[in-house]
């Protein structure tokens, strides 16, 4: 599967809450995407696994939170998924709250 994050963008710095978006899709010619194996972790000194919170924001292959309100600070978040045959992907994404 193929994960896309639309926002917010890799290493960029934002103020304030913000808008957090994920594509996770199938392959072209792939199988489909299990939505139910969506898994979003906070990583730091020890993982953190944060995917109870992102669960209500998540519709068909379209992750979605508006005003995401993100403490200051440097943050690396890790998301993954996988597919109906089983193939996981994972994306890393460094957000800086200021």
């Amino acid at each position: 599967p193929r994960i896309t994050v639309l926002s917010p963008q890799d290493g960029k710095a934002y103020a304030g809450p913000v808008d957090v978006e994920v594509l996770l899709e199938q392959v072209p010619g792939g199988p489909g995407v299990r939505p139910d194996t969506l898994r979003v972790v906070y990583v730091k000194l020890w993982e953190i696994d944060i995917t109870e919170r992102f669960l209500p924001y998540l519709q068909g292959n379209r992750l979605h939170v508006e005003q995401a309100r993100i403490p200051p600070g440097r943050h690396l978040i890790r998301v993954s998924i996988a597919d109906q045959a089983g193939k996981i992907s994972m994306r890393l994404v460094r957000v800086i709250v200021q």
